[in-house]
């Protein structure tokens, strides 16, 4: 059995996220823009490889509309979100959690090429978990994500100077082991925010960020 939402997911998109996380979960392994693993039993987020894209993040670094880029994670959210987040989902940042923030092809690209971003996990390798980036994108790498989002069937609504993208799925594995995943993306001026969640969703997790950093 497989439900998706949105309405525009397909049954396919289910079992292709399914075989991302359980090609997350193999030891050694190292995430690719694709998943290439067949379903098998059991579901982890935790590998041995480590995922890294763009330059170390630094207060200097800002993007042409004046965002910048904080140092730490902590420094994205909210007091209240924060205190949340370690409270359900600790711990932040295990080296173990080699989880992308997007399994979108041409939003892996635009996150490789981007001037600066800021990698952010929650929870330990396990089925249960987070990873979040913020990045700076220039205007045109905005537009790019725009198009890849709306092409794979993301629903989107405005938020503040922005967009807010989601698609989620769930699935069963062979186990009868139900798995809930999906991505929210915020595109705004200057940044975007991409988060990748397995088996948790925090409510106002990406919101939270926004207002944190936009204002």
């Amino acid at each position: 059995m497989v439900v998706s939402e949105p309405g525009r997911t397909t049954r396919a998109a289910a079992v292709t996220t399914l075989a991302a996380i359980l090609l997350l979960a193999t030891p050694g392994c190292v995430p690719e823009p694709g998943p290439t693993a067949s379903p098998s039993t059991g579901a982890s987020i935790g590998a041995s490889a480590t995922a890294t894209a763009s330059a170390s993040p630094s207060t200097d670094e800002t993007s042409t509309t004046g965002l910048v880029l904080p140092d730490t994670c902590e420094q994205i959210y909210s007091p209240t979100m924060l205190a949340t987040l370690t409270a359900e989902v600790p711990p932040s940042g295990d080296p173990g959690i080699t989880m992308l923030a997007t399994q979108n092809v041409d939003a892996l690209e635009v996150l490789q090429s981007a001037e600066a971003t800021l990698r952010c996990t929650w929870g330990p390798p396990s089925d249960r978990g987070m990873a979040t980036n913020v990045t700076l994108v220039t205007a045109e790498q905005g537009a790019a994500l725009d198009a890849a989002f709306r092409g794979a069937g993301f629903n989107a609504e405005s938020l503040g100077e922005g967009t807010v993208y989601r698609i989620s799925t769930e699935a069963i594995t062979q186990d009868d082991v139900l798995v809930s995943s999906g991505e929210t993306h915020y595109v705004g001026v200057g940044g975007w925010v991409a988060t990748h969640w397995i088996n948790v969703d925090p409510p106002g997790y990406t919101e939270d960020i926004v207002v944190t950093l936009w204002g």
